[in-house]
């Protein structure tokens, strides 16, 4: 190095010092009126840890991080495989670092927030309008997130509700009666006639029955039973005298 490039490193040590004392004072001027920044919690703590391990082995700082390595960082752990809600609270575990440190918040810049859209694809809800779903997609990714999570949620609900009423109108509806059809069959040589059985009785009307509205005549079925009995359960015709 020579002489003018040492003066050159001096000078801007000096303008570096020079501002860090003019930030010093607007600090200590309003530190009485801003909010403390929160110690870490162990949850944090353990969000933060993979992206210490991932600078660690890239030889990159992770404070204050740059907006590209935060960038590369989102779309190395969508790239491996982790779920939604991981990414999100471990770039929230890098914002709380960097704001407990008084640094800019490098998950807010463009870059990274390109990142989280590439690595969290949501679709917006299909109840939505054209309108909407085109500002959807301008919507921060946690947000995105958030709204498709409900949206999903509020699907299966109503599916389980509609599945519910389908249960209790099936069980709330009464069968049709079953109308039990009298057989009226006459006798055959399947189906032999029976003087016994109720069902030949019914279907043969006798005259003398009460309620026929038919005028007395010759007690015909007093001939067909006694047939029956002589033919093997088959009347046999009658005579001209019957």
């Amino acid at each position: 190095m020579n002489l003018a490039q040492q003066l050159e490193a001096v000078r801007r040590r000096q303008e570096a010092e020079a501002l860090d004392r003019g930030e010093a004072d607007v600090l200590a001027q309003i530190a009485t009126q801003l909010p403390q920044p929160e110690f870490l919690d162990d949850a944090t703590r353990a969000d933060l840890q993979p992206f210490l391990n991932w600078t660690s082995q890239l030889n990159v700082r992770y404070a204050p991080a740059k907006p590209h390595v935060i960038a590369a960082y989102v779309l190395h752990e969508a790239a491996t495989g982790a779920s939604t809600a991981d990414i999100l609270r471990r770039v929230n575990a890098i914002s709380a670092l960097h704001d407990r440190h008084n640094l800019a918040d490098p998950v807010s810049t463009a870059a990274a927030r390109h990142a989280l859209g590439q690595a969290i694809p949501s679709e917006p809800p299909r109840s939505w309008k054209k309108a909407e779903k085109a500002a959807f997609v301008q919507l921060p990714p946690e947000i995105k997130t958030a709204i498709y999570r409900r949206d999903h949620e509020r699907e299966i609900e109503v599916r389980r509700l509609q599945n519910e009423l389908a249960e209790l109108k099936k069980a709330t509806t009464a069968p049709e009666p079953v109308t039990e059809k009298e057989d009226t069959n006459m006798p055959s040589k399947t189906n032999a006639y029976n003087k016994d059985d109720p069902a030949w009785t019914k279907a043969i009307v006798r005259k003398t029955d009460p309620g026929t509205n038919v005028e007395p005549g010759k007690q015909i079925y007093k001939k067909v039973d006694a047939n029956s009995e002589a033919n093997n359960g088959f009347s046999a015709p009658l005579s001209s005298e019957d």
